[in-house]
């Protein structure tokens, strides 16, 4: 399971928690609860962790996103997408040059990339 923490990262009185072991509100879905294991929002969690304990009201108002190159293709992923009902894909899977915006009744939620910028 996760640890449940609250905006400003802290799970029980005196107690902080951040990155891939806690479930936080993301502020781009209205504060619901999330767990996104990314490098980068781990080092945004220790900002606002550490805001908080010094008593400055803070929460994570970024984007998840993340990035990997292997074997020569560059995949990329932005947003948060629970859940989808269409995708749109512009250029070619085929061919591994794409991207795709992953859509939930009618705004963008995410796009994911292969060896293309959206």
């Amino acid at each position: 399971g996760n640890i449940a923490v609250d905006k400003g990262m802290k799970a029980a009185d005196d107690v902080y928690a951040g990155g891939d072991i806690v479930e936080f509100p993301l502020a781009l879905i209205d504060d619901e609860s999330v767990n996104i294991g990314h490098w980068q929002i781990a080092c945004a969690h220790g900002r606002v962790a550490a805001e908080s304990m010094l008593g400055i009201e803070s929460k994570f108002n970024g984007v998840p996103f993340f990035w990997t190159q292997m074997f020569g293709k560059s995949l990329r992923y932005c947003g948060y997408a629970k859940s989808f009902d269409s995708v749109l894909i512009h250029g070619n899977v085929e061919e591994l040059k794409f991207a795709a915006f992953y859509a939930h009744s009618g705004t963008a939620t995410a796009v994911a990339s292969m060896n293309m910028d959206p």
